[in-house]
């Protein structure tokens, strides 16, 4: 009995970590004229990811994607997000994976609006549905991670 006691705490526990955890995409700009400078001196179209959770996460299971069909479109490296804090990506097509490092997607963001996805082990995590966007202008959640988009016409990333 004590054994099955045991398996049920640690069941909920596991469960109720694996739920809680709460990762988004922020804020993210496809038409980057001159807004954020990747280290190559590009101003490449960019994707803010959030932690919204009290714990840190490995993003080693984690993928971006703009394409449906190919929802492991660019996989994360083995990197973890502080609770509360943001992460900058490039979606610059440059596929750069380098833990520690400033990283690249293997694919860049339609201006005219593509959606795009946040997933886990093959789950969907965080959708943002297509968003046509003006040269500088990001999309994104206000406040963050919550559930309400806004064009920001003074983008944040990172803030």
């Amino acid at each position: 009995m004590k054994i099955l006691y045991f398996i049920i705490v640690l069941l909920i526990f596991v469960f109720s970590t694996l739920f809680s955890q709460s990762i988004v995409i922020n804020e993210f700009m496809s038409s980057n004229k001159d807004n954020v400078k990747d280290e190559d001196g590009n101003f490449s179209d960019w994707i803010e990811i959030y932690n919204d959770s009290e714990d840190m996460i490995n993003l080693s299971n984690y993928t971006l994607s703009d394409d449906i069909k190919n929802l492991s479109r660019w996989h994360f490296p083995d990197t973890t997000i502080k609770s509360k804090e943001f992460l900058l990506i490039f979606a610059s097509g440059k596929n750069k994976r380098v833990p520690g490092r400033e990283l690249h997607t293997n694919f860049s963001i339609k201006n005219e609006g593509e959606d795009l996805f946040l997933v886990n082990l093959g789950n969907i995590v965080h959708k943002v549905n297509a968003t046509e966007l003006k040269e500088n202008e990001s999309y994104g959640l206000y406040p963050d991670a919550s559930n309400n988009f806004y064009k920001f016409h003074i983008p944040s990333p990172g803030k």
